[in-house]
């Protein structure tokens, strides 16, 4: 009995450490066996058309329902765009437990109080995205802490998502 908790055991943590590449153009949307081996789902090629999908919730888009899926088997979901314009992004992806990145590989970031302050930026990484709405400003403190982190700035305007 011992033999077979340590093998699911081994596999746990196997799984923890896990991850499967899938493209957002291309991916069997019918099988669950990838969220049963990795805890980690990372979407490359992701337009903003899709990610509006996904944040929408479109139950009738079959890759959109497969990525809700993994959701509920505890699989962590990290999206590439394939985009430059990052004010494309749509506010609500950040509502989700999810990633979003850049596609030179730069962590993506936003925030939904009106006045980002030093605590808020303090902990992201170097070179991160911040995207912010119109409305949003920074404290001065966070604004030292930006730029001694070299981080991007992407304001939105009235006419984007």
């Amino acid at each position: 009995m011992e033999e077979i908790i340590q093998k699911v055991v081994d596999w746990l943590i196997k799984r923890e450490k896990s991850k499967v590449i899938v493209s957002a153009d291309a991916v069997d949307t019918d099988s669950i066996k990838p969220f049963l081996s990795n805890k980690f789902v990372y979407v490359k090629n992701c337009d903003c058309f899709f990610l509006t999908n996904f944040a929408r919730k479109n139950e009738s888009d079959p890759f959109v329902r497969w990525l809700f899926r993994s959701l509920d088997y505890g699989c962590e979901l990290r999206f590439q765009c394939s985009f430059s314009d990052l004010t494309l992004i749509p506010e609500e992806i950040f509502h989700y437990n999810v990633e979003v990145y850049t596609a030179t590989e730069k962590p993506c970031y936003a925030f939904s109080n009106r006045y980002i302050t030093y605590k808020q930026v303090a902990v992201l990484p170097n070179h991160a995205v911040l995207i912010l709405s119109m409305k949003q400003n920074f404290t001065l403190l966070a604004q030292e802490i930006i730029q001694e982190k070299q981080m991007t700035v992407c304001k939105r305007s009235g006419s984007q998502c």
